[in-house]
């Protein structure tokens, strides 16, 4: 890897992949969150959200812990105000909620030994359903909210709706996707 691509991913995470990467010549319109195996799946879903038209930002996160000790600025640069954020996770949705994102599409339960080619689909960790969470209108009134303070100094974890999702994202299994509440 080039220097510059070394720089950035020490610094816990990085822009992976911009809409013009798959074709689109506009801004971001939602930011992919991926780490890990995730990354293929963020990648996917960008490609199949691009076919409709929807610009995404995939970003790789191998490191919050070092990504939050990062500046704003670089915070900010990373991860845009204004643009839902959604994380992609194949293990607890926790950590992702202090960085304002909308959804995450994660398993906060265990248990399951299979290869990850069984189990993926098995819990909606699939391109599709990453793409149908990503063109959720629910989205758009938490993007609107990181207008006024993109870094909170809490989490958002308080806020979040456990409300079982119907359609693309739910199974028997519980929840694969959780969306911020935007209302008290």
């Amino acid at each position: 890897l080039p220097k510059a691509a070394l720089d950035t991913i020490s610094q816990g995470a990085y822009v992976l992949a911009e809409p013009g990467e798959v074709g689109l010549k506009k801004a971001a319109q939602a930011v992919i969150i991926a780490s890990g195996s995730e990354v293929q799946l963020a990648l996917h879903a960008q490609q199949l959200l691009a076919a409709h038209g929807i610009a995404v930002r995939v970003v790789s996160m191998p490191s919050t812990t070092v990504f939050d000790r990062q500046s704003v600025a670089y915070k900010s640069q990373v991860l845009p105000a204004r643009l839902p954020r959604i994380a992609v996770e194949a293990g607890v949705t926790d950590g992702w909620w202090k960085y304002g994102c909308a959804a995450v599409l994660g398993l906060d339960r265990f248990g399951e030994s299979a290869p990850a080619s069984a189990l993926f689909p098995l819990f909606h960790f699939t391109p599709q359903n990453l793409a149908d969470i990503v063109r959720n209108p629910a989205l758009a009134p938490a993007a609107a909210s990181l207008a006024q303070d993109p870094w909170p100094a809490e989490p958002f974890v308080d806020a979040v709706n456990l409300t079982p999702i119907e359609g693309p994202g739910a199974n028997d299994f519980g929840f694969t996707a959780a969306f911020r509440s935007t209302t008290a």
